[in-house]
């Protein structure tokens, strides 16, 4: 959450540095969440081939803010669809999600952000891909 992400900083920066100065930020890392990413941050990723699962009802429920996905994206991350666990969402609902997903960066974006076909790819190629599968599954 933002306030852990601010502490983090303020005693010797945060995750995704972290994450790099341990040599953990890799193709077989997958993020929770992103939320509180910024544009450099994001750059990082993509260069590691991490990805990032995209939670929108954990972050909704526990109101821990809005991952920036459009963004995510366009820098050339590899961004799935996941549901936190049950405590954070009440349902595990995958349609829910993508649903979710679809919509909550319009207000933001515009109304041809994250279209169909992208939240779709986020739920089946994209977790595909974030296991090293996507040739053997993930795709219809």
């Amino acid at each position: 959450n933002k306030a852990q992400t601010e502490r983090l900083e303020k005693y010797g920066g945060r995750e995704i540095h972290y994450l790099r100065s341990m040599g953990a930020l890799r193709s077989n890392l997958v993020l929770a969440h992103g939320v509180w990413l910024t544009a450099e941050e994001r750059e990082l990723i993509a260069a590691a081939g991490s990805t990032v699962a995209h939670c929108p009802s954990a972050n909704m429920k526990l109101a821990s803010g809005f991952a920036q996905v459009p963004e995510m994206l366009e820098a050339g991350i590899n961004v799935g669809l996941g549901a936190d666990g049950a405590p954070c969402n009440n349902n595990l609902d995958a349609f829910t999600e993508m649903r979710l997903a679809a919509l909550i960066h319009k207000p933001r974006r515009g109304p041809r952000a994250m279209d169909a076909v992208q939240v779709l790819e986020m739920m089946t190629i994209n977790g595909a891909r974030a296991l090293a599968r996507e040739h053997e599954i993930g795709s219809l």
